[in-house]
């Protein structure tokens, strides 16, 4: 995601080779999501450009906002589609990557008997995740 502005008036697809070259704003080394930053990013034959870097997942969308790392570029940043869409309601655009990034999700829980709504919990988990991953409107419209 980016702050609105002339370069990126609207949603739209960006290639990771795009993204490799924005000043960018991440959480610290450690996270998931810094993680498949670096490595999405690392594939393009380039180490991010991390202009801001923050201990505090929930500091990057307004940091971004804000114009933090924006330096000669806009500053930017990758987050799950869920965080995107929020940080689209807050005014930025939502970005969807070519290829997409797709991170792996586990569930992991103690052995023995579950409770019932352990046990319902793990079933929806299931569902869910088995889905493959559908479509985004974005991916369409681009």
């Amino acid at each position: 995601m980016v702050p609105r502005s002339d370069r990126f008036p609207q949603v739209g697809p960006v290639a990771l080779s795009e993204a490799a070259r924005m000043d960018l704003v991440a959480t610290a080394r450690g996270t998931a999501t810094r993680a498949l930053m670096d490595q999405a990013l690392g594939g393009e034959g380039r180490s991010p450009r991390i202009a801001v870097e923050t201990v505090h997942q929930a500091a990057v969308v307004p940091l971004v906002l804000a114009g933090a790392g924006a330096g000669a570029g806009a500053g930017a940043t990758l987050l799950p589609r869920s965080r995107a869409e929020e940080a689209a309601r807050r005014g930025a655009v939502a970005l969807v990557t070519r290829p997409r990034l797709v991170r792996p999700v586990w569930l992991m829980c103690r052995r023995g008997p579950l409770s019932p709504a352990a046990q319902a919990f793990i079933e929806v988990a299931r569902e869910v995740f088995t889905r493959p991953v559908a479509a985004s409107p974005e991916d369409d419209e681009h």
